[in-house]
Parts: C-alpha cells; sequence; structure tokens
C-alpha cells in the first residue's frame, strides 16, 4: 500500500479540515486504482488516527530555537549498548577484566 496516489488522494480529502472515516479512504483507493476490504479500512483507519493523534502530542512539545537539530540519533546510545562493530569502554575509573 505505498502507492503515493494513494497518499495524495486521501491528504487532498481531509487538508481542508476535511473528515477522515471510510468514505474517504474507499474514495482515496478508487483514485489510486485499489480494492480494499471493509476490515482493511477500519485497519488503516485506526492506524491513521492513531498517528494524528501522536502528531498532535509532538506539536505540544515546546521547542525553543536554542534547541540544535540532531544530526545524529543512536537508540542503542540511550540503553548503554555499544554501535555495531565496535566494544564499549569500560568508564573512568573502573577495571576491566578480560575474559579467558
Amino acid at each position: 500500500m505505498a502507492s503515493p496516489v494513494f497518499a495524495e488522494a486521501l491528504w487532498g480529502a481531509v487538508a481542508g479540515g476535511g473528515e477522515l472515516d471510510r468514505e474517504t479512504v474507499t474514495a482515496a483507493e478508487r483514485l489510486a486504482g485499489l480494492e480494499l476490504t471493509d476490515a482493511e479500512r477500519d485497519l488503516m483507519l485506526e492506524g491513521l488516527d492513531e498517528l494524528r493523534g501522536d502528531y498532535a502530542a509532538l506539536r505540544e512539545v515546546e521547542l525553543v530555537n536554542a534547541v540544535p537539530p540532531a544530526f545524529y540519533f543512536d537508540p542503542e546510545a540511550a540503553a548503554g549498548v555499544a554501535p555495531r562493530g565496535l566494544t564499549p569502554e569500560p568508564a573512568a575509573g573502573s577495571t576491566s577484566r578480560s575474559a579467558a
């Protein structure tokens, strides 16, 4: 379902404040030449509603201009996991034992 036509049709239908409902999804799928079942439409609507809520929550975060952009993101770094291919270095002041 990676059709850009589908995404554009769906966006065009709701960009002006239109409702995101089963009829909107049906119209967008027709424009994109897709055929979805009612279950697939309902699942899509659930996912889109969830995403809409997530984006609304992101917009609530106050981000001042002094915060620099993230040029690098490593989700494992916060968990204390070394990047792939590297071995973690012991913390300063700690002793390291090698396994023999």
